[in-house]
């Protein structure tokens, strides 16, 4: 495929694309096996992703079903090695995040969340306050290089998304910002197109959503550090984006 050719690149998302989202619906039915013990509820769990979420239509479009199956399956290889405490399980998360970063570098807004889960699922199983602060220690060292890349290849640390599609010197989020005044009346402007506009809602075009907003107390209380996970991977973007 020629360099900087857009439609050699839609020709292969349109052939990638529709298997990663397949994998996304596999991974959703295993972990919802591993975290609710039931084939049952582990299916209907699947098919309301596949078919009730943004996953169907983003089969043909853009980068982010393999974000979101490599996020998948850095939270669920990380839930393997606490219940199983398997150095395999942990080698695969590992893999998994830095393919996730390498993938789409504006995932390392998603980092931080995966990372704290993965330092208290170690702490955990080891209960060692050396290798706690080693692991973090560790940690601080990765988001630290992933700023520095990112600032090389974005012309900023605070930026971490593209203008169409293309890497370069971007403007600064708070050089973005200085020129609306340092107003903050885009934030509720923002969220209310992300939530419940017709462009964009994410309740409109993903609803199954509205039972978790029922379902995810219950959740919480059986899974509390999952359940937190999965908040912080949902709720991020928003901030950022």
């Amino acid at each position: 495929i020629p360099d900087g050719s857009i439609f050699g690149r839609e020709w292969v998302i349109a052939l990638f694309n529709p298997i990663v989202s397949a994998l996304i619906v596999l991974l959703t039915y295993k972990f919802a096996v591993a975290l609710f013990a039931s084939s049952r509820t582990a299916v209907l769990v699947a098919l309301l992703s596949g078919l009730g979420t943004m996953i169907w239509p983003y089969a043909v479009i853009g980068m982010e079903p393999l974000q979101l199956l490599l996020a998948l399956a850095v939270a669920y290889y990380a839930y393997l090695f606490r219940r199983q405490s398997s150095l395999r399980d942990l080698l695969v998360t590992g893999l998994a995040i830095a393919l996730l970063y390498q993938s789409k570098r504006a995932s390392v807004i998603l980092l931080p969340v995966l990372l704290l889960y993965l330092a208290y699922v170690v702490a955990l199983r080891y209960r060692s306050a050396r290798l706690v602060t080693l692991l973090g220690v560790l940690v601080g060292i990765g988001l630290l290089g992933v700023s520095v890349d990112s600032s090389a290849w974005l012309a900023s640390v605070k930026n971490t998304g593209l203008v169409e599609g293309f890497p370069g010197p971007q403007p600064t989020i708070m050089a973005e910002l200085s020129k609306m005044g340092g107003a903050i009346g885009w934030v509720p402007v923002g969220l209310y197109g992300f939530l419940f506009s017709a462009g964009k809602s994410y309740f409109l075009y993903n609803p199954p959503t509205l039972l978790a907003l029922f379902a995810f107390p219950a959740f919480l209380r059986r899974h509390r550090a999952e359940g937190l996970l999965f908040a912080g991977l949902m709720l991020t973007p928003y901030l950022f984006f």
